[in-house]
């Protein structure tokens, strides 16, 4: 996911869902990038957003990892975590699109799943 320079509620609404039901449709978790170095304006309910993206990330094992050279995004996770303690969803920073994927490989690696391309291996 990466959103543009001015992005809105209903560009989130779109792309969420999007990504939502992608990870339905597969049997093992997704991992998401959200890229937001580019972003300079948000939408003005952007914290009913990040409470909106936590309770409906929650049913998932996966890692979302945010791409910023920005700390504001980091703060706005930790409020909204502070809000909703019961709502765990795995977020990491990180300020490189090559650490984004190292971060996603490694919790690939860590999960150990018999999955490859989308096609189940067997797990001998």
């Amino acid at each position: 996911m990466k959103p543009a320079l001015r992005w809105t509620h209903e560009d989130y609404r779109r792309e969420m869902t999007r990504a939502i039901d992608a990870m339905h449709n597969k049997p093992y978790p997704v991992d998401m990038i959200i890229d937001l170095r580019q972003v300079m304006h948000n939408p003005p309910n952007l914290i009913n957003i990040c409470r909106d993206a936590r309770l409906r990330l929650k049913e998932f094992d996966n890692l979302i990892v945010v791409i910023s050279n920005n700390r504001f995004w980091q703060t706005l996770n930790n409020t909204v975590v502070r809000q909703m303690p019961g709502a765990h969803v795995n977020v990491f920073f990180t300020r490189s699109v090559d650490e984004a994927y190292r971060a996603v490989e490694d919790a690939q690696q860590a999960r150990d799943y018999p999955y490859d391309n989308d096609s189940p291996a067997s797990a001998s």
